[in-house]
């Protein structure tokens, strides 16, 4: 069940990025492009926070 929210979590992440980034270009709103960033940071590292971890408990062993 995490799994799943935190799936649903990242993947409304990427598109409140695109509708951000969308609705700025349209109204030519800088700030609206800079939450759009924020939420496309946010998607990526998200997206591979368990990644990282794996990798460093297997150099550490």
């Amino acid at each position: 069940m995490k799994k799943l929210i935190r799936y649903l979590l990242i993947l409304s992440l990427l598109v409140l990025a695109i509708v951000f980034y969308s609705l700025g270009s349209i109204n030519n709103l800088l700030i609206l492009l800079i939450i759009g960033f924020g939420l496309e940071v946010a998607f990526w590292l998200l997206a591979f926070k368990d990644h990282r971890k794996e990798k460093n408990k297997l150099t550490r062993s």
